[in-house]
């Protein structure tokens, strides 16, 4: 495992797959304690771990660890639903393509990986090198941490209405589900550190003032959309699954895909209920005149 008392700045963690360190959680741990601990990373809180082999302890008063990387969409759902409880997901920046065919695929050796590598680690330099100070650890030892940053006067009240915003949306909006509304309370801790990285990457004045909250806002807006588009998602392809799962019968799975997942063809629907790809068919006729029927 990676020790945070030698690396006090950080560590970045780059994977084409980013699935496969979801599917470490828990490896050696017997399922318990990583989620949670990588949340503790997150929030740069001190981690103090017993070091079995090497028969010691390891303490690090500042801990922060940065994931990158890619996953199938496929793959995505399943783990938003998995880690909803826990809060994991919302404290990654998702982005996601527009789901456009492409005329080709595009192989990777027209990927300049090697620049986007170098693009990610001079970001996170950048943020790691930000005027750091010396402080002591209950250890004695003297460790860099970083510096602080205040809002201005006129900053505070509008970072108190944004914070309000999200509060509101957590609690009082019906047209959120509820996975939703738990990722909407997590608004103001994510829009507090938004502001804090596009200060340090533009080189602001320890003074946050209004326009870089205004500018954290709206990236902090993007940011929730998307986790809320992907929740929306993740909620109804468990809900399909649990479907698939009971003894409905083979016309009631076949609608509620027809609903869920239109675009899948009729021979993929036939495998997944066990039905014929001609009873599919004549399925989705009587699904599509029953829609047309409810629009008029």
């Amino acid at each position: 495992g990676v020790d945070f008392s030698k690396n006090p700045r950080g560590v970045i963690w780059h994977s084409d797959e980013i699935k496969t360190f979801f599917g470490s959680l828990g490896q050696y741990t017997k399922g318990k304690g990583d989620g949670s601990k990588a949340i503790q990373m997150y929030n740069g809180e001190p981690i103090k771990e017993k070091r079995k082999a090497e028969g010691n302890s390891v303490y690090a008063p500042f801990v922060s660890l940065a994931l990158f990387g890619t996953i199938q969409p496929a793959n995505l759902d399943p783990i938003y639903y998995e880690n909803k409880d826990s809060g994991m997901m919302y404290r990654f920046n998702v982005i996601e393509g527009e789901g456009k065919k492409r005329n080709r695929r595009i192989t990777d050796e027209e990927i300049d990986f090697s620049g986007v590598e170098a693009l990610i680690n001079k970001i996170y330099l950048k943020v790691a090198n930000w005027n750091p100070v010396a402080v002591a650890t209950p250890l004695g030892d003297m460790m860099e941490a970083p510096v602080t940053h205040k809002l201005s006067p006129d900053a505070l009240e509008y970072h108190l209405d944004v914070c309000n915003k999200y509060d509101d949306m957590s609690s009082y909006n019906k047209d959120l589900t509820a996975n939703q509304r738990e990722m909407y309370s997590k608004g103001a801790m994510i829009f507090c550190k938004i502001t804090l990285l596009l200060t340090i990457l533009w080189e602001q004045p320890r003074d946050v003032n209004v326009l870089m909250l205004k500018k954290a806002e709206k990236l902090t807006d993007w940011l929730l959309g998307s986790h809320a588009k992907l929740i929306k998602r993740a909620d109804k392809t468990t809900e399909i699954k649990d479907m698939m799962e009971s003894r409905k019968s083979a016309k009631d799975k076949a609608f509620l895909l027809f609903k869920g997942m239109s675009d899948l063809r009729n021979s993929d629907i036939a495998k997944a209920v066990g039905s014929k790809e001609g009873t599919i068919k004549r399925y989705r006729t009587e699904f599509n005149r029953q829609a047309k029927a409810q629009q008029g």
